[in-house]
């Protein structure tokens, strides 16, 4: 199934990697700021890849560090027929 996430889908992910609440992650700060280290960057970047249905590149969370950033960039690789599908 493919979803284009909120920020509240990725600081899910973030906060289920940290075993944390997820009121507990704030979108806008930095992802290492919240404790995500280079491994866990790795388990994310799949967890996002199985939400969305989209091929992820390594970086993505080096290059966009806020879940927020995160979000934006994922939302932009989106198809307009990825985005019909989530009506």
């Amino acid at each position: 199934m493919v979803v284009g996430p909120g920020d509240t889908d990725v600081v899910e992910a973030v906060a289920h990697e940290l075993g944390l609440p997820a009121g507990d992650v704030d979108a806008r700060v930095p992802l290492v700021e919240t404790g995500v280290d280079s491994i866990m960057t790795v388990a994310l970047r799949r967890s996002l890849e199985k939400r969305t249905g989209l091929a992820l590149p390594p970086t993505l969370l080096w290059e966009h560090p806020t879940a927020a950033a995160v979000t934006a960039r994922i939302v932009e690789l989106l198809t307009p027929q990825d985005v019909s599908q989530m009506s």
